[in-house]
């Protein structure tokens, strides 16, 4: 059976004057009601003329119209007067029905007419019975309301050897609005287009609004194997807006799977595999240096893997001028998986802002990439050349990656890493260089090939609740800059075979909160304070293992600076265990010089304490003690910060 386009169904019901019967209304957009002056004839209500129609309250009437231009109407008669709406039976719905259209398309001369002769509010429909079309020019849309259903098929389209073409663009000629796109398939022949063809995208957004691409399938875009000219599969470009790409199926694309450069765009569902750069890029990027961005994005739930020469996703700045408050990107709960550099990179000349990277899973693998100078790369990377503010990267999970889990290496501010589960970083588990005012907080880092978290010339990183086990160097390192970091209620489990003298913390930072930590231990050295540091304060931290665990003479606990306040640890700090007096004196070298006046206490007291003379070295500050006891037992001391 012959299907009919929608004109032709409609003209069919209108000529048999078909009213309520079994109809129902369904919503169907456009006008709602006729123009001032103009005539309608009802077909099917008994009606014939201008004014308002009857109405009942118990029903509604269904009638066809037609305006005095030709226009094929279906309207409803209400209270309010004649209402626009589709059509609904049992076995069809006039406002999103299949297999009705204005256009049914069987051959390729069908399909270039159609496209040329589009007019606002049609609807293209691709019969699969010659597939595939062997098309020679571009497919345009350039007017409102244009609809093209395709029957799923994934080649259904694919240009003729040596047409040098794409495949559907919209807005390319003239901005439109509301078009869809669905279940159509494209093949770009890549093979059989000339070398001089750049850029012949699958599907290209130019400068239109309201736009769905929904369960589209693409591959094989010409160029194949090349960034930046080469062949994506679709591309929204800046001039775009209200974008929904949902539940397509690329693979084996020539460039970027999905490149993104207009704004309030929604990604969701998509299936982007085995391409030359990133499955899904905010940007688009050129080898002229040009670069349009993305604004207000939301990237969720799309599974993405095996990019030859990218990361799976990416964000980048915005170009000269662009305002501060730029990008908005949000990368959520998407599956990475196979041969990419990171899941996830942030970069650019500028700034970027307002950045979340949350609840992702990725595994990395670097067998099958094709990159020029490293292999090495980090799950999350952050690299705005100019910073930013507003960065989160939050419980995701990041197994295998290369180099580091997380890096942050850019003066951005106000940033978060937290609550993730980094596995097996090749190099460190997260990594802040020259970022300030951020919190790591929360994050599982385990058998990091390199620290656990790095701290390197950063200012005001707080530092809180974190696991780490297993790290080859220290759990945490701070080092560098301006300092003012808290590390605070971590915990530490070193490598059964870590060196004997590798801390389980290591501060080489100044004006740095060091409290309440747990180290489990396998060396001698719990925390290690360089000689850089200065004007920190260790509070409440605790050690277990190690040779301090079964020997209280050892300590584990390596603070030098005179200026450093240190209290309440467990073993305690600068701790003088069974100290036996000679000749009534007992002379105690501190572990630390003390630059104000240190506090001591006492376990055992021996014969009783008479008097104590303080020792000072060259600076002034306090280094040792002389007691004067009474009788020769020995005693415990211990010396605290005041």
């Amino acid at each position: 059976m012959r299907k009919l386009p929608r004109r032709e169904l409609l003209a069919l019901l209108a000529a048999g004057g078909t009213s309520t019967g079994g109809f129902a209304a369904v919503a169907d957009g456009g006008r709602s009601h006729l123009h001032p002056g103009e005539r309608l004839r009802i077909t099917g209500g008994g009606i014939d003329g201008d004014g308002r129609p009857p109405a009942s309250a118990s029903e509604w009437d269904v009638y066809l119209g037609t305006t005095q231009t030709g226009d094929l109407l279906p309207f409803v008669s209400t209270r309010d007067g004649w209402r626009r709406h589709g059509l609904a039976t049992p076995s069809m719905n006039t406002g999103h029905i299949r297999g009705v259209a204005d256009y049914v398309v069987r051959s390729e001369g069908e399909l270039e007419r159609a496209f040329e002769n589009l007019s606002a509010g049609e609807t293209i429909r691709i019969d699969p019975t010659n597939a595939p079309y062997r098309t020679t020019d571009w497919l345009d849309i350039d007017v409102d309301g244009v609809t093209v259903v395709g029957p799923g098929v994934p080649r259904l389209l694919k240009p003729a050897d040596g047409a040098n073409v794409g495949g559907i663009r919209i807005g390319h000629n003239a901005p439109c609005q509301d078009v869809t796109i669905r279940d159509v398939g494209y093949h770009g022949n890549a093979k059989n287009q000339d070398d001089t063809a750049k850029k012949l995208h699958g599907i290209i957004v130019r400068d239109a609004s309201n736009v769905v691409l929904a369960g589209n399938s693409v591959t094989r875009t010409h160029p194949f194997r090349e960034h930046g000219d080469g062949g994506s599969a679709i591309s929204v470009e800046r001039g775009s807006a209200n974008v929904r790409i949902v539940d397509n199926r690329i693979r084996e694309y020539g460039d970027r799977g999905i490149q993104l450069g207009g704004e309030n765009i929604f990604v969701s569902g998509n299936i982007v595999t085995e391409g030359t750069d990133r499955p899904i890029a905010c940007d688009l990027w050129s080898p002229e240096g040009k670069n349009e961005v993305a604004n207000t994005v939301i990237i969720t739930g799309n599974i993405v893997g095996n990019s030859h020469q990218g990361s799976l996703t990416g964000i980048a700045s915005g170009p000269p001028g662009a305002t501060a408050d730029g990008a908005h990107v949000t990368v959520s709960n998407n599956i990475g998986f196979g041969y990419h550099k990171s899941f996830c990179h942030v970069r650019g000349p500028g700034t970027v802002h307002n950045v979340t990277i949350r609840g992702n899973v990725s595994v990395q693998s670097t067998e099958g990439l094709r990159t020029k100078n490293t292999t090495k790369f980090a799950g999350v990377a952050i690299d705005p050349e100019q910073g930013g503010r507003n960065i989160t990267v939050a419980g995701n999970k990041l197994v295998g990656y290369s180099r580091h889990g997380v890096n942050v290496q850019s003066p951005a501010t106000d940033f978060e890493v937290v609550n993730n589960i980094l596995t097996e970083a090749a190099e460190t588990g997260v990594r802040i260089k020259d970022a300030r005012n951020g919190r790591v907080d929360g994050n599982t880092v385990t058998n990091p090939g390199a620290d656990g978290i790095l701290l390197d010339d950063a200012e005001a990183v707080s530092v809180r609740n974190n696991r780490i086990r297993g790290a080859t160097l220290p759990g945490i390192t701070a080092e560098g800059g301006a300092g003012g970091h808290e590390l605070a209620g971590n915990h530490i489990h070193q490598r059964d075979d870590a060196e004997p003298g590798l801390p389980g913390v290591l501060v080489g930072s100044s004006e740095t909160v060091v409290a309440g930590n747990t180290i489990r231990q396998t060396g001698d050295v719990a925390l290690l304070e360089l000689e850089a540091a200065s004007a920190n304060l260790y509070a409440n931290n605790r050690s277990i293992g190690g040779e301090a665990d079964v020997d209280p003479v050892g300590n584990p606990w390596r603070i030098r600076s005179s200026d450093a306040r240190v209290r309440d640890h467990t073993p305690a700090f600068d701790a003088h265990y069974g100290v036996t007096p000679t000749d009534g004196e007992v002379r105690v070298q501190f572990q630390k010089p003390y630059v104000r006046h240190p506090k001591l206490s006492f376990g055992r007291r021996g014969g009783g304490i008479e008097s104590i003379r303080y020792r000072t070295n060259d600076d002034g500050a306090f280094v040792g003690a002389t007691l004067t006891v009474g009788g020769d037992s020995p005693l415990d001391l211990f010396v605290e910060s005041p």
